[in-house]
C-alpha cells in the first residue's frame, strides 16, 4: 500500500476524531491488486475500480460499476483493517457508484460525472511515478547498490547475469536476480526487500 507523507508520518500517532480524510485507490487483476493514495477529488474516481474514503471513524468502500470481484475483496480487506487498527464510534458504509449519500459525495464536492474507467494504464503510471532501476552488485570486491536508470531509461539491456536489479515502479518493487549473483548479493536482496515498506 502506498501512501502518501513519507516514512515519518508513519511513526506519527493520528486521532481518529482529528483525522484528515484520504482517498484510497484499489486497483488490478487477479491477485496482484495495489493500494494507493489518490488526491480526495472526484476526478480521481472511476467506474473501473474500488475507492476508500477514509475520514477517520467513518470508512465508505466506493465501489464502481465496473470494479472486478478482486477490487472489492481487497478493498473490503483493506477498509476492515482500518476498521480494526482504531477505537471509537468506528463505522463502515459501501457506497455503490449510483447511490446518492449526500455525506459521502459531500467530500467531492458534491457528486458529478465518473469517468468510465482509469485512463492510465499500468505502464503509464510506472513511468509517470519515475520508476528507478538499481543494480546490487558484489564485483569489486565490495557490496554496491547503485542507481541506474530511471523513468523510460530503465530497459532490459541494462540487466547483467552476475548481479541483482530492483525496479521501483512506484506502487510495487520487482526484483531480477541473474543465474550468476553471488550468495552474498542474494542475502542482501532479501534484507533490502524486506524493509522496503
Amino acid at each position: 500500500m502506498i501512501m502518501e507523507g513519507g516514512v515519518e508520518s508513519g511513526f506519527n500517532h493520528v486521532e481518529p476524531e482529528t483525522y484528515e480524510p484520504r482517498l484510497l485507490h484499489v486497483k488490478g487483476k487477479g491477485e496482484s491488486v495495489s493500494v494507493r493514495q489518490v488526491p480526495l477529488a472526484l476526478t480521481s474516481l472511476n467506474s473501473g475500480d474500488v475507492f476508500i474514503l477514509d475520514t477517520g471513524l467513518i470508512l465508505y468502500q466506493f465501489n464502481g460499476s465496473r470494479s472486478s470481484v478482486f477490487e472489492k475483496q481487497k478493498g473490503r480487506s483493506v477498509t476492515d483493517g482500518i476498521y480494526n487498527s482504531r477505537t471509537g464510534n468506528r463505522q463502515i458504509f459501501p457506497i455503490e457508484e449510483n447511490d446518492n449519500d449526500p455525506t459521502f459525495w459531500a467530500f467531492f464536492g458534491g457528486k458529478g460525472p465518473i469517468a468510465v474507467d482509469d485512463v492510465i494504464t499500468d505502464l503509464e503510471a510506472a513511468q509517470e511515478a519515475g520508476n528507478e532501476l538499481y543494480k546490487l552488485s558484489d564485483e569489486t570486491g565490495e557490496l554496491v547498490f547503485e542507481f541506474i536508470a530511471k523513468g523510460k531509461e530503465v530497459t532490459m539491456d541494462k540487466l547483467d547475469g552476475n548481479d541483482v536489479f530492483i525496479v521501483d515502479v512506484g506502487y510495487s518493487i520487482f526484483v531480477w536476480i541473474g543465474n550468476g549473483a553471488s550468495d552474498l548479493e542474494k542475502k542482501i536482496r532479501n534484507e533490502i526487500c524486506s524493509n522496503v515498506y
